[in-house]
């Protein structure tokens, strides 16, 4: 785009004989010439832009949370056959980054329905994709509750440090000893609710002792007293 200045400079310099009237004209005329060339050039930028996505190129959107919620349901509907497992944790793990704390809950159950049988965990063919399916969960463990982080703990244990023993490198082995030593020595004694629960869990009480213990569990977390508390108190 050219002043009307240098428009000037270049007519006198020609020998040319113009009014200024003509070289407004002129001005306006060149103006309105160059506003029209670059009107397509804008049109063309910002129609070429759908052609970016179209293609592919821009990053694609989130799932949408109902979407994702679904996803978790059906993946934990195949995910505890050990036929079916291999695919349902490639797809859990591909949707990891997707979720959030609102899935918490289907997620958990996701994972819980994939330890359901903790012989799989074990198995050569299997033995991989659980790593994986740890690491992955690991990494995204903040959208767990407390609770839950504690039982993957479990699942951990069940699902990584069992199968790193699983080598022939010595070296390897002995450092998953340490793990296993140092994780023993960390554990407190257990008490009286933790004693009861694990025998309810495992079936080890029988008829009225299972029952009472039981009672004392609930107890327990409901922050009431037990009887034989009770009876000492009353003492």
């Amino acid at each position: 785009m050219h002043c009307p200045a240098c428009t000037i400079h270049s007519l006198e310099t020609a020998g040319c004989t113009v009014t200024h009237s003509q070289i407004g004209r002129q001005h306006n005329a060149m103006h309105h010439n160059d506003n029209e060339d670059e009107r397509p050039e804008k049109r063309q930028r910002v129609e070429s832009q759908p052609a970016v996505e179209e293609d592919g190129e821009g990053p694609a959107p989130p799932p949408p949370s109902q979407q994702i919620t679904q996803a978790l349901s059906k993946i934990a509907n195949h995910i505890g056959n050990s036929n079916k497992f291999s695919k349902a944790s490639q797809l859990l793990r591909q949707l990891m980054d997707a979720i959030d704390k609102s899935h918490r809950n289907e997620l958990f159950h996701a994972i819980r329905c994939a330890f359901s049988n903790p012989d799989n965990c074990m198995d050569p063919l299997l033995r991989k994709d659980y790593i994986r399916l740890l690491k992955a969960v690991d990494i995204r463990s903040e959208v767990l509750s407390k609770q839950q982080r504690a039982q993957l703990e479990v699942y951990n244990t069940w699902g990584l440090l069992r199968n790193e023993l699983f080598t022939d490198d010595s070296f390897v082995y002995n450092k998953v000893l340490g793990k296993i030593k140092i994780g023993i020595s960390e554990l407190s004694d257990a008490d009286d609710e933790q004693e009861a629960a694990y025998a309810v869990l495992h079936g080890l009480s029988s008829g009225s002792d299972k029952q009472q213990q039981q009672q004392q569990v609930k107890q327990k977390a409901e922050g009431k007293p037990s009887a034989a508390a009770a009876a000492a108190d009353e003492e």
